[in-house]
C-alpha cells in the first residue's frame, strides 16, 4: 500500500506541473516508483493507480486528437485536489493515505463478503442522498422508514433509519423487497443530533468518556470500532479533546488499544470501566 500512496501522490504532482499532453515515457521517467519496472509491470501499476485516483475524483484519460499536436494523457478533477493542497489545515498525504485505508477496511467491491445484496446498499445510499423515504420487509414485517446512515460493526452492515419518529437499526442483509419513494421529505436527519445506539442497546447503561489524543486522525481511522455518540470536540494546545457517550465497553477498549500510542489522557464517570482500563494499560 505504501508504494500505491507514493505513486498516486507523484502522479498528482506530475499532472499539476504539466496538466496535459503527458505520454507514458514522461510518466515513467518522472516517477521513481515506475522507473525500474518493465513495460508490462509499469502499465499494470499505472492502470491500478488510475483506478485509485478515479475513485478519488481524478480522471486520467488519453487524448488523441489528430488535429492536436499536444496529444497524450490529461487529468480532470484537479480542482478538488488544488483546494485540499491550498488548505493549510489539511495534510494532503494524510488525506490520501486515510482515504485508501478506509476504502480497504470498508470495501464493498465484488470480492466483499460483507453484503449479500449490494444493490440494496447503493439504492438506500441514493435514497439518503436524495432525502427519500423507503419501505422494505424485515423479519416478516413491512417497515416504512427515513434512512440516514449505515454502520459497519464486527463485519456486519446496518442501516440506521427513523421509524415512526424513533431511530432504529436494521441488519442490511435481512432487508428484502426494498422500495424507494419518489417524493422528497423534509425530515431533519442531522447525524449530530440522532442517537448512535443500536436498537438493542436502548436499555444499556450509557456512560461518558473524555479522551485526549495527540491528533484527530486516529479517531477518524478507528471510530467505527465502537458504538458511541460524539458530544464535543475541541483543540487543547496541540492535542484534541473528545467527549463521547457510549455503552459499548468492549468496543471502546479495542479503540483505546488501537490508539494507545496517540492517547494522552482518559477520563470517565464509570468507575468500573476506569479500573478495567487501568488494569489493561499497566
Amino acid at each position: 500500500m505504501k508504494n500505491v500512496f507514493k505513486r498516486c501522490m507523484s502522479l498528482l504532482l506530475l499532472f499539476d506541473k504539466y496538466s496535459s499532453g503527458i505520454d507514458t515515457t514522461i510518466i515513467k521517467d518522472n516517477i521513481l516508483q515506475y522507473r525500474d519496472l518493465s513495460d508490462s509491470a509499469f502499465h499494470r501499476s499505472f492502470e491500478r493507480d488510475k483506478d485509485v485516483l478515479r475513485k478519488l475524483g481524478f480522471e486520467i484519460n488519453y487524448i488523441n486528437d489528430k488535429w492536436e499536436l499536444n496529444s497524450g494523457y490529461e487529468i480532470s478533477g484537479v480542482e478538488i485536489w488544488k483546494t485540499i493542497k491550498n488548505d493549510k489545515e489539511v495534510d494532503s498525504l494524510n488525506f490520501l493515505t486515510t482515504y485508501l485505508y478506509l476504502k480497504k477496511i470498508i470495501t464493498i467491491d465484488n470480492d466483499s463478503f460483507l453484503l449479500s445484496d449490494k444493490e440494496n446498499f447503493f439504492n438506500i445510499q441514493k435514497a439518503i442522498n436524495q432525502k427519500l423515504r423507503i419501505s422494505f420487509i424485515y423479519k416478516n414485517k413491512k417497515r416504512i422508514v427515513y434512512p440516514y446512515s449505515f454502520k459497519l460493526y464486527k463485519d456486519v452492515w446496518y442501516l440506521c433509519a427513523v421509524d415512526q419518529d424513533k431511530p432504529k437499526t436494521y441488519i442490511l442483509n435481512d432487508i428484502s423487497e426494498l422500495r424507494i419513494g419518489n417524493k422528497k421529505h423534509s425530515k431533519n436527519l442531522d447525524l449530530n443530533v440522532l442517537p448512535t445506539n443500536f436498537s438493542w442497546d436502548e436499555n444499556s447503561e450509557l456512560f461518558k468518556v473524555t479522551l485526549e489524543l495527540d491528533s484527530i486522525r486516529p479517531y477518524y481511522i478507528y471510530r467505527e470500532r465502537f458504538i458511541h455518540k460524539l458530544i464535543n470536540i475541541k483543540n487543547i494546545d496541540k492535542n484534541i479533546k473528545l467527549q463521547i457517550e457510549t455503552s459499548d465497553q468492549l468496543g471502546l477498549k479495542n479503540f483505546l488499544i488501537l490508539t494507545a500510542s496517540h492517547l494522552i489522557d482518559i477520563e470517565t464517570n464509570k468507575q468500573i470501566f476506569k479500573e478495567s482500563i487501568a488494569n489493561e494499560f499497566k
